[in-house]
């Protein structure tokens, strides 16, 4: 994600107490949504910066994990996809570690979850994007690991 980081760019101790404040139950823990979170703030377009502060996702949208049971429910959907990506990747291509094509999909993941897709994809879109570009569909280890979510 250093090489995605624009030099000087930060995320606010607001955002970071915000993420802090989540505070779930086991059951319901999202730590590669809150990872990807700052991924996306500490990447994103210089459009979404003020003072070299990242606010693509806000303080607002974190809250939003607390209080609402779709958000809630979706986050977690997201955090499988998410788990699985990773399994996928060392199953169908352990010869890289892929650490920038998966971040790439935390980004992209978390940006669908809270509406700020450019493209204003789903999360479900962007994981179909993602495997379709980077995997082999006629892999079989692929359609047995692949993540599927409701639409």
């Amino acid at each position: 994600m250093q090489l995605r980081m624009p030099h000087g760019r930060h995320i606010s101790g607001g955002f970071f107490k915000a993420l802090s404040e989540l505070k779930p139950v086991p059951t319901e823990m999202t730590p590669r949504v809150v990872h990807g979170v700052l991924k996306a703030n500490a990447s994103c377009a210089d459009n979404f910066c003020m003072d070299f502060t990242g606010h693509l996702i806000t303080v607002s949208d974190v809250r939003s994990l607390r209080g609402n049971a779709k958000v809630k429910a979706d986050a977690l959907a997201a955090e499988q996809i998410m788990s699985r990506a990773r399994e996928v990747w060392a199953a169908c291509k352990a010869e890289s570690d892929g650490t920038a094509e998966i971040g790439d999909l935390d980004v992209a993941v978390v940006a669908a979850l809270f509406g700020k897709d450019a493209e204003q994809r789903t999360v479900a879109q962007v994981t179909d994007t993602y495997f379709d570009a980077l995997f082999d569909p006629q892999d079989p280890k692929l359609e047995k690991l692949r993540p599927r979510m409701q639409r």
